[in-house]
């Protein structure tokens, strides 16, 4: 059963699961903490473990994983090292968030990923920077 109470198709299931693993792999790269991973998508904890488990999740939370996992992509195109991208998020910012962390935004606010993911696309645009992600 899924977090919306349906069992998922399999197709759906597959692409859940790659999705997962993208989101998991930023995770890790980011280093967050278990606390910091629930809070991006909106989850208690243990709504978090569940849904590792399950193989589901409701359409707002599967949005943020994509959203994470295309802003992992544009701060790679952006800073290269996936340490300085971690670095990045966790150092205040005044010219792109005003005086936080970009993670402090991300996580304090409901539409600070959506906002940060919009500012990155503008850089990379900007930029002319080639990124490997899946708009959401």
């Amino acid at each position: 059963m899924s977090a919306r109470g349906i069992a998922p198709a399999p197709a759906d299931l597959v692409e859940f699961r790659g999705m997962l693993e993208r989101f998991e792999a930023v995770v890790l790269d980011w280093e967050l903490k278990p606390c910091e991973t629930a809070a991006l998508l909106a989850l208690p904890i243990h709504s978090f473990a569940r849904l590792r488990r399950t193989g589901g999740a409701s359409i707002d939370v599967e949005t943020r994983m994509r959203r994470v996992v295309e802003v992992a992509g544009l701060l790679r195109a952006l800073l290269g090292e996936i340490a300085e991208c971690a670095l990045w998020l966790r150092r205040p910012n005044p010219g792109l968030i005003g005086r936080r962390a970009p993670l402090a935004v991300i996580l304090g606010v409901d539409t600070g990923l959506r906002q940060l993911r919009d500012a990155l696309r503008e850089e990379v645009a900007q930029a002319g920077a080639d990124v490997a992600w899946t708009r959401t």
